[in-house]
């Protein structure tokens, strides 16, 4: 047997057997774990989010990552997007309360604590649409409250912030879910680059003032118009083709009003320098 306590040696030997047994003194080791640890997602990022819907890989194309259907709305992956390959779609609607509800693990939202929320959102059916965030949670008499988190018009065609960056469920609270809807309208809109993250945490992309569409044949909407975007072109090209899949936006790099093979052509050209007419 070999016990230690306070000693340091400087001195070397080779031990051929080493034998721990906790002393008489010793006390078990209380550990707490984080609250908001979870299996499934791992723990909070350095940064302070929890969940991000971006849509950068086809591992979560098909599979909604997450998101649920409020009123039988209609989940659907679309190569429209803010960035990335893709969104998700809400479709077929008969009400605007009709819509997706954020995932929400109670392995991360506590009634009593503050959290961020939000995502952009997009519509090309009216001028404008009205968007809202919404908190929906059962009180401390077993009624159903709502809480309106954020509110946004979206103009046709243009990605649009609907985010709160801090706000708490009531300590009371039970059953609360997070959604939205867009009061007055019903048609079809777009969801991406959601996110869930602790209080004060900003949103992890930033819509441009006046940003609707970036220039054409910018598809992944950074800014500039580069290889990036001539990849993107020509996959989203290749979808359209065997699959009848919409194109992202600003596919229409020649401005023609068709999507086609001309439009990689044309990008092709451009980011050569060569003539485009």
């Amino acid at each position: 047997m070999f016990f230690v306590e306070g000693y340091r040696s400087s001195g070397t030997a080779e031990l051929k057997k080493l034998n721990f047994e906790e002393g008489q003194d010793s006390s078990p080791l209380d550990i707490k774990p984080n609250k908001y640890y979870n299996t499934l997602r791992g723990i909070i990022d350095d940064d302070g989010y929890y969940y991000k819907y971006d849509l950068y890989n086809y591992d979560t194309k098909y599979n909604n990552d997450g998101w649920s259907s409020r009123e039988n709305a209609n989940l659907r992956y679309s190569p429209v997007s803010f960035e990335g390959i893709g969104s998700l779609r809400v479709i077929d609607r008969n009400s605007p309360s009709q819509g997706p509800c954020f995932p929400v693990d109670k392995e991360f939202f506590f009634a009593g604590d503050a959290y961020s929320l939000g995502a952009v959102v997009m519509q090309n059916e009216a001028a404008s649409a009205d968007f809202a965030l919404v908190m929906e949670y059962t009180d401390a008499d077993g009624c159903i409250q709502r809480e309106i988190l954020a509110e946004a018009s979206a103009p046709t065609g243009k990605w649009t912030e609907l985010f709160n960056t801090s706000f708490a469920i009531p300590e009371s609270a039970s059953d609360f879910s997070f959604f939205i809807e867009t009061p007055g309208y019903k048609g079809d809109f777009y969801v991406d680059d959601a996110y869930e993250a602790l209080a004060n945490v900003e949103p992890f992309v930033k819509v441009m003032p006046g940003n609707a569409y970036p220039q054409n044949g910018d598809l992944n909407r950074d800014g500039v118009i580069d290889v990036f975007d001539l990849s993107a072109l020509r996959r989203a090209i290749i979808r359209l083709v065997m699959n009848n899949n919409e194109p992202p936006a600003n596919s229409d790099a020649n401005g023609d009003g068709i999507v086609n093979v001309a439009d990689l052509v044309y990008l092709q050209r451009y980011l050569l320098g060569a003539p485009t007419e």
